[in-house]
């Protein structure tokens, strides 16, 4: 879970959001970049399943590849400024 906005603790909030769905979050950081406009979810392992859970969990459309073996995660939400959409108010 990466924060990819300039907001503080948007990631955490997600995250908490995963959670309490029964995802297990294992990080919570900030992206290289707060440039996001849109929220992202990369399948990272041969775990497309999971990947596209994650995403209908957020109510994000899709998710990308963007693999990584040696990550031992099966996708990364890289959080973006449409925070306010996908989250209940």
């Amino acid at each position: 879970m990466l924060n990819g906005t300039g907001r503080k603790g948007a990631a955490s909030i997600v995250a908490e959001r995963l959670r309490r769905e029964g995802f297990d979050v294992v990080k919570v950081g900030n992206a290289p970049e707060k440039t996001f406009a849109r929220t992202v979810v990369a399948q990272r392992r041969d775990a497309q399943a999971v990947a596209n859970r994650v995403a209908q969990a957020l109510g994000v459309h899709g998710t990308c590849p963007f693999r990584n073996e040696n990550l031992l995660v099966d996708a990364t939400v890289f959080v973006g400024r449409d925070i306010e959409e996908i989250l209940p108010q």
